[in-house]
């Protein structure tokens, strides 16, 4: 190797570039995989669309309607 990677400066900061890039693989594996795929992100914003929390002029109108029956 023309590199001496065992000790020094320059084997400290490869050491803490490899450390970064390992932690943010699931994160770019989500962001490759899932993602990027039309159908997957069609799912995840039909999901969450569904389960987003009603608004409170809907709940007070649906409580208002089930009192008057």
């Amino acid at each position: 190797m023309l590199v001496d990677l065992t000790s020094g400066t320059i084997a400290t900061i490869v050491h803490w570039i490899f450390t970064l890039l390992n932690s943010f693989q699931g994160l770019f594996i989500l962001l490759t995989t899932c993602l990027a795929d039309k159908l997957t992100r069609d799912a995840l914003l039909k999901h969450l669309k569904r389960n987003a929390p009603a608004s409170t002029t809907d709940s007070v109108t649906t409580l208002d309607s089930t009192w008057r029956k």
